[in-house]
């Protein structure tokens, strides 16, 4: 006995084939977690501060004998500013769940004193990051007086970074007792 019936279809366990994965493919970018995009990208914004604004304006303010304050202002006045309305921007639009970034940030909101807090936060930033690589790098000197370790955007930036995962670790951990206390008297 011949069989005339058409061949049943295969059913697909593959996800990838179903039509709505198809319609959305997700980038190389996508697989990347969230922290190791947000660790990169902060650590690329201190460093492309300091360059443009340290090392860029370095030659204009070289003559006045109280440069390196002139430089510290403008390096977390930028720093905040920057901070405010493009970095942690950017932080929100990478986010892979919703709300992910409030971790990585200091202050992010809608509101005018969000900016002031952030440039308030750049100032002190600022003068602490300079402080602490003029420290570091007063004693690479003694050992290697020709090095421009802590001088340059990569070793800045990593005390920058340093500083910066400091101040928003507290905040975080003071968030987290705080949701956690809120929580417990719900």
């Amino acid at each position: 006995m011949l069989d005339t019936q058409e061949p049943k279809e295969k059913k697909t366990t593959d996800l990838k084939e179903t039509p709505a994965v198809q319609a959305y493919k997700i980038s190389w970018f996508d697989k990347i977690p969230y922290w190791i995009k947000a660790c990169v990208f902060k650590y690329w914004s201190y460093g492309m501060v300091y360059f443009f604004f340290v090392m860029g304006l370095g030659t204009i303010w070289a003559e006045y004998a109280d440069a390196i304050y002139i430089q510290m202002i403008v390096l977390g006045t930028a720093m905040g500013l920057l901070n405010d309305l493009i970095f942690y921007n950017v932080l929100q639009v990478i986010e892979t769940s919703e709300r992910e970034s409030r971790w990585w940030l200091l202050i992010k909101n809608k509101k005018v004193y969000s900016l002031f807090i952030n440039i308030a936060y750049g100032l002190v930033w600022g003068l602490a990051t300079s402080f602490l690589a003029a420290f570091l790098a007063s004693k690479i000197d003694v050992v290697f007086p020709t090095s421009w370790f802590f001088r340059e955007p990569l070793s800045f930036a990593l005390v920058g970074f340093i500083i910066d995962g400091v101040v928003i670790g507290v905040k975080d951990l003071i968030m987290f007792l705080f949701e956690k206390r809120k929580k417990a008297r719900l």
